[in-house]
């Protein structure tokens, strides 16, 4: 909050702040969609006899790991949460007063 203070004494429009917030959370939720995709490919390596019935010694088809709409809904839902938890807090945060945003100190909006 103090950050989006400081920003707007500085001259940053209310625009630049939120697309600032967004992408920066952006990335992080990128990141933790791709580590959950490689955690889950680790999960189906170590336990496909038991989820998929193929013996340990026989490899996985290819279709059964990289599907485009799993990887598409993935990437949609990091959108979406990005856009919940970073958009919403930073659009109220970028509408306060100047004043108010530094001196918030970490309250409850």
């Amino acid at each position: 909050m103090e950050e989006i203070g400081i920003r707007k004494a500085f001259g940053a429009k209310r625009h630049i702040i939120l697309i600032q917030v967004l992408f920066e959370n952006l990335i992080t939720s990128l990141i933790g969609g791709v580590i959950g995709l490689i955690l889950s490919y680790i999960v189906i390596f170590n336990m496909r006899r038991w989820m998929l019935g193929i013996p340990a010694n026989e490899p996985i088809p290819f279709n059964t790991l990289i599907s485009l709409p799993v990887i598409l809904s993935i990437c949609l839902t990091c959108v979406l949460l990005n856009l919940i938890s970073a958009g919403l807090p930073a659009w109220q945060a970028a509408s306060f007063s100047i004043i108010r945003s530094i001196t918030q100190n970490d309250k409850t909006v």
